[in-house]
């Protein structure tokens, strides 16, 4: 067998089969019999055919085969030999391995190299069976492992292990980054650590519950030769950063095989802290560290050379450009996998970090360094090579409340709680789960304890976890109000919604969510595709304790009230609303007009832009005397953030029905299409509005050629961006086309009469540059083709030119617009074939 081996093993490292079945299986292939005599093992599968297109299920799974042993050491997988007593069946369909590459790489993003050998066996009988051998490349090291769907549709990284194939788990990816050398006597009492200076785990549960997703990003940036030296774990207090860091650090350091970056190996693992408190989850309360590494740029220096073997006594005496030169030096001598956690104390404590520093000092070395540093607020610098630390999976949360349970002799949780009140309180953090279950061990039940959490008993594991960043807040309040509203209301809230109760311009609303999202706020989609936000019930309940002291609290306060009993429009707005629509509807605008005029709102109602809009919708639908108001209403409703698609609707007519202000019709789409608070489908109806308000002006304007052409032109673009817009989000753009068509064929029109049939040429040029899957109407090109059928004779130079106009539209840029994806009908067809013959035959009579 071990010659077998041998074989397969040199056949994978020269990524290249034997040329018979016999030199594959090197003396264990029975030719009398009909069977390999070899087992399945790491580097060898047998399946007893070839799946076929129709059997999805079974194609799927060899592909997770594939990818398996990509991942691992490489492989063969034999088809037609019955895996159980290895007798060769034969297989009857030759592989299409060029559709199984596809499959493969469309669904991992992996280019997986596959070589295929077809063999001959023949039996007792003389029959010829097929076998065919599928030779997977090995991975190489640099390339992170690929991912493929498993069942479920959710991506995994697949590997070969004992024999199969399986999930990889993220204690599996320190040997998966790994050079992977397949030795199937290889003792395991071989291997050894690198040195490595790290401190007891920072976490209190000794069994570790891995991180997946953040650990597979630690990995990739690990092995990645092209990355940038450092990576930063950033995420609020609590979330698991130091441990993540930590548990990463002592992988590295145990592996014995080592990870190769850039060629180097790592010689040295160091872990330094500048963490000067903690939480205490037995005890609930925060505690002062009794390990802190460093307080300073200088001090932390001391502490990494200090590591490297230079005397701590010997340092102090040295000058801090000295200190730096032996950092430089360190980087040069050593590949040091560097630790660095909770570096924003030092930040708090306005001192340098020294992050520049050892950045360039790694830089300059060009050896194979790395520092990871942990730090709660999300650095705004190497966005590439960052990671915010997210709550745990449900697997994960799930397996580390066990953990814990068992750790501290608790009763066992049922999975309800874990998954319902457990999991919401503490947002799946680490430490505001042990807090609780450190609280269970004094109370009579989880219930009980999570209550006392959510109290005073939770006051101080709140504080740690949020104290810092929202005491560094900006200090205009803005931020702090922002968090007040949210502290108030349990389900999310919109931004238009936000916008009405503080009655804030859009701006303001904006830049104060990016001061608060990364650390305090959650965000999502509702059910009209509006970005909602909202705070997690652990945030909310520390930002309710803060928030009582806020200046401006009470205000906020009463009109959340006001908002939770009648919603953004109280139920006299929403009735005056309908009121007005049906009015309007019914062409009473003087009645429409009077409701407005005697309705009784609240002074917080006539504040809301839904009051101003429907005074501009009413006022816009009165004669020209009150054309001013209905346009100060309709811009006062934009102003405060209004997004109601029929004020919108009215605010544009009131200038396109006007007959003379088309050119502030398009300024209102403009206006309108900068917002980025609108739905999708809301945005595709004002680029066409635009596309309709453009092509008016350039019939207005047709005794001026040149400024006719500029807006037939620009009607052209607005359309084409419009299609394209509702193509690439998928909406239904069939309507939107007759407007397009309807426009196009007009310019097409005009584009012939104002002879300047370049205009045409201009467009589908432009449109060949831009398009990719899109297959514009059939109708379309019928215009374009009639369009170009009656050029008048004489227009072009000579009758030699008209041919070479249709031509190069028929047979190039159409071409370019991926008309082979779109089978023209037989009728365009025609009429371009109909159009280059009239002309050959007017040249046939010139001559």
């Amino acid at each position: 067998m071990e010659n077998a081996i041998e074989v397969i093993r040199k056949s994978i490292d020269d990524k290249s089969l034997p040329h018979s079945i016999e030199g594959l299986f090197a003396g264990y292939y029975d030719k009398i019999n009909g069977k390999i005599l070899l087992q399945e093992f790491d580097l060898l599968d047998f399946k007893d055919r070839v799946p076929v297109k129709d059997d999805d299920s079974f194609l799927q799974d060899i592909c997770r085969l594939i990818v398996a042993f990509y991942n691992t050491y490489g492989g063969i997988i034999v088809f037609g030999v019955e895996d159980k007593e290895k007798n060769i069946v034969g297989n009857k369909n030759l592989p299409d391995v060029e559709y199984f590459s596809r499959v493969v790489n469309d669904k991992c993003g992996s280019k997986i190299p596959i070589i295929h050998q077809r063999y001959l066996h023949s039996d007792v009988e003389k029959n010829s069976l097929s076998v065919d051998v599928f030779l997977v490349a090995k991975r190489i090291i640099g390339v992170p492992p690929a991912e493929f769907p498993d069942k479920q549709g959710e991506k995994q990284i697949y590997f070969r292990s004992n024999f199969q194939k399986a999930i990889a788990n993220p204690k599996n990816l320190s040997f998966l980054y790994t050079p992977r050398e397949y030795d199937e006597f290889l003792d395991d009492g071989a291997r050894t650590s690198i040195e490595n200076y790290l401190p007891p785990s920072p976490s209190v549960i000794r069994s570790y519950v891995a991180r997946k997703e953040v650990l597979n990003n630690l990995w990739d940036w690990c092995a990645n030769q092209q990355s940038e030296p450092r990576f930063i774990l950033c995420g609020p207090g609590g979330s698991g950063k130091s441990t993540i860091a930590y548990e990463f650090a002592k992988s590295i350091s145990d592996y014995y095989r080592g990870i190769e970056v850039g060629g180097f190996k790592f010689d040295v693992v160091i872990f330094l802290t500048a963490k000067e408190r903690y939480l205490d989850t037995d005890s609930a309360y925060v505690q002062q560290s009794e390990i802190v590494d460093f307080s300073d740029e200088r001090s932390q220096f001391e502490s990494i050379l200090s590591k490297l073997h230079y005397k701590k006594s010997e340092l102090s005496d040295l000058s801090d450009k000295k200190v730096s030169e032996l950092i430089e030096e360190a980087f040069d001598n050593f590949n040091i996998l560097l630790v660095i956690d909770d570096i924003d104390t030092l930040i708090l404590n306005d001192q340098d970090t020294g992050m520049q520093k050892l950045y360039r000092s790694i830089i300059r070395s060009r050896n194979g360094s790395k520092i990871i540093y942990t730090m709660r607020d999300n650095p705004r610098i190497v966005q590439e090579f960052s990671c915010v630390v997210p709550g745990m999976s449900e697997d994960e949360y799930f397996e580390f409340v066990e953990s814990c349970c068992k750790q501290f002799r608790i009763p066992h949780i049922p999975a309800e709680t874990i998954f319902g009140d457990l999991y919401d309180k503490t947002e799946g953090r680490p430490l505001s789960t042990e807090t609780i279950l450190g609280i269970r061990r004094r109370s009579s039940n989880i219930q009980e304890a999570i209550e006392l959490f959510e109290g005073r008993g939770g006051k101080s594991a709140r504080e740690y976890m949020f104290a810092r960043e929202y005491d560094s807040l900006p200090r205009n309040n803005f931020a702090r109000l922002l968090l007040a509203l949210l502290s108030l209301l349990v389900n999310p809230i919109s931004m238009r919604e936000t916008r009405s109760i503080l009655n804030w311009d859009l701006d303001k609303v904006k830049d104060t969510l990016v001061e608060i999202e990364d650390v305090f706020v959650e965000r999502s989609l509702n059910e009209e595709g509006e970005i909602v936000y909202k705070l997690g019930e652990l945030t909310r309940g520390f930002c309710r304790e803060v928030s009582v002291s806020v200046d401006g609290f009470q205000i906020i306060q009463a009109r959340v009230k006001h908002f939770l009993a009648h919603g953004v429009k109280s139920q006299e707005l929403f009735d005056l609303k309908k009121k007005i629509e049906y009015l309007i509807r019914a062409d009473k605008f003087i009645e429409a007009k009077r409701e407005l005029q005697d309705s009784r709102l609240s002074e917080f109602d006539k504040q809301n832009p839904i009051f101003s809009g429907l005074k501009g919708w009413t006022y816009s639908k009165l004669d020209e005397s009150h054309a001013a108001e209905a346009r100060s209403a309709f811009q006062d409703f934009f102003d405060r953030g209004g997004a109601d698609r029929q004020i919108f609707r009215a605010w544009y007519y009131l200038h396109f029905n006007s007959g003379y202000g088309l050119a502030d019709c398009i300024s209102v789409c403009d206006r309108i299409l900068s917002r980025k608070d609108i739905p999708d489908f809301v945005r595709m109806e004002f680029l066409s509005k635009k596309a309709r308000a453009q092509s008016k002006l350039g019939i207005q304007s047709q005794l001026d050629a040149t400024e006719s052409k500029k807006w037939f032109a620009s009607s052209l673009r607005t359309n084409f961006e419009m299609l394209m817009f509702g193509h690439v989000n998928r909406l239904d753009i069939s309507k939107n086309e007759e407007f397009f068509i309807n426009d196009s064929t007009r310019v097409l029109n005009y584009s012939i009469g104002a002879r300047c049939p370049e205009m045409l040429i201009e467009f589908v040029n432009d449109a060949s540059k831009k398009i990719k899957d899109y297959e514009f109407p059939e109708q379309f090109w019928r215009s374009v083709i009639i369009a170009l059928n009656n050029i008048p004779n004489g227009l072009l130079s000579d009758f030699r030119s008209r041919r070479s106009v249709i031509a190069r539209l028929a047979n190039d840029a159409l071409k370019k617009i991926n008309i082979n994806n779109h089978t023209l009908s037989m009728e365009v067809s025609s009429a371009i074939e109909k159009a280059i013959k009239s002309i050959d035959f007017e040249l046939s009579r010139a001559r």
